[in-house]
């Protein structure tokens, strides 16, 4: 396992002070997870920087005046959110456990199956995700508030991209980092 120190993003001056984000890319399975299976952390493609969202951080003020950022981060704590555009535009997606089971592997649904392109893990425990449902072997591990806006900045564990390709889901309990 090896840690990558990220400078606080430009979007976030002043948002987050003194705040440090570190992710933690892993290369085998999640922490506790049999071997050979277990949800993976998402990989960034090319070097691409990771679009950390911290509690109570927004993105960049201008991706935000345009987009539906909000639909999530109003909810209370607990809400998986997805957009079918980048930036967080477009059709928008969200489950929590008043909508679906915890501790559950679900199909997204025919809407956003194959659709998302940003995402927004708005819950105070980790959500993995899945490129098929059922899923398969690959499947990735997502932090509390962690953010991106551009899901094809990552891929999954065999190198293909995330974006427009999440079939599964499962909101996870009593699991706070990946």
């Amino acid at each position: 396992m090896s840690k990558l120190r990220l400078r606080k993003p430009a979007w976030a001056a002043g948002a987050i002070t003194g705040t440090v984000v570190i992710l933690t890319l892993v290369s085998g399975p999640a922490a506790g997870a049999a071997t050979g299976s277990g949800p993976h952390t998402p990989t960034p493609l090319n070097g691409a920087k990771s679009a950390i969202v911290g509690p109570g951080a927004v993105p960049s003020g201008a991706a935000i005046a345009s987009s539906s950022w909000f639909s999530c981060a109003d909810l209370a704590v607990g809400n998986l959110c997805m957009w079918s555009g980048s930036d967080y535009v477009g059709s928008f997606w969200h489950w929590n456990g008043n909508i679906v089971s915890y501790n559950t592997w679900h199909y997204v649904g025919d809407g956003p199956n194959d659709g998302a392109t940003s995402l927004y893990n708005h819950r105070s425990n980790v959500s993995y995700l899945s490129k098929n449902f059922p899923p398969g072997t690959q499947t990735v591990c997502v932090n509390p508030e962690w953010a991106t806006p551009n899901l094809g900045n990552y891929s999954w564990p065999n190198g293909t991209s995330m974006n427009n390709s999440i079939s599964g889901f499962d909101l996870v309990l009593n699991k706070t980092s990946c």
